[in-house]
């Protein structure tokens, strides 16, 4: 079980699949970049990085709710 301490440093914490969706998208854009012109593959791969992207802003703000119900102070 974990202590009160352990609980309070992990609060707010990006957790490693955050981290790996985070690195799925960086991998995305670079394979736009690498590509270098506009085709349907790259709108394709636009659209599936902006979905990426939405998701994890509605989970963090999940997260961010449940912290401020919590009483953390966020910086």
């Amino acid at each position: 079980m974990k202590n009160v301490n352990d609980i309070k440093k992990q609060v707010g914490q990006l957790t490693e699949t955050d981290k790996n969706k985070l690195k799925g998208i960086i991998d995305a854009l670079q394979q736009l970049i690498k590509a270098g012109k506009v085709s349907e593959n790259g709108l394709k791969l636009l659209e599936n990085i902006q979905t990426s992207i939405a998701v994890m802003k509605n989970e963090y703000t999940n997260r961010i709710i449940r912290l401020l119900k919590q009483n953390h102070m966020l910086d």
